[in-house]
């Protein structure tokens, strides 16, 4: 939708459109950068619709269901493929693998909440 912000990483959407491969990267202040790097999954961006992570919303007739569980499964495998398309690259390594883990450990968990 050309409005991804992941902070750096593979486009992942583009990939799955069309199997090419190309690094996305923003511009962050260096101590939002310090503090965001030990829990982000490279490329990671919200996946899906906005409306989709919320319980309730008004639509301007009347208020209607979010998906928040539909959202946190698009995550979990927005994650998976990212830590897959991530592991090939010459920049990968072993802290990359253990974020990508733990934010599946924490989309998986938030999910029961809502199963």
């Amino acid at each position: 939708n050309h409005y991804d912000m992941p902070v750096y990483g593979l486009d992942e959407s583009l990939w799955e459109s069309s199997r090419e491969l190309r690094r996305l990267g923003g511009i962050v202040d260096l101590e939002t950068l310090r503090r965001f790097m030990p829990r982000y999954v490279a490329g990671l961006d919200q996946p899906g619709d906005w409306s989709e992570r919320h319980l309730d919303l008004f639509n301007g007739a009347g208020v209607v269901s979010g998906d928040v569980a539909g959202h946190l499964r698009k995550s979990i495998g927005l994650v998976e493929s990212l830590d897959g398309l991530n592991s090939g690259q010459p920049w990968y390594d072993g802290w990359h693998g253990e974020i990508a883990e733990a934010e599946l450990g924490r989309l998986r968990e938030a999910l029961l909440g809502y199963s």
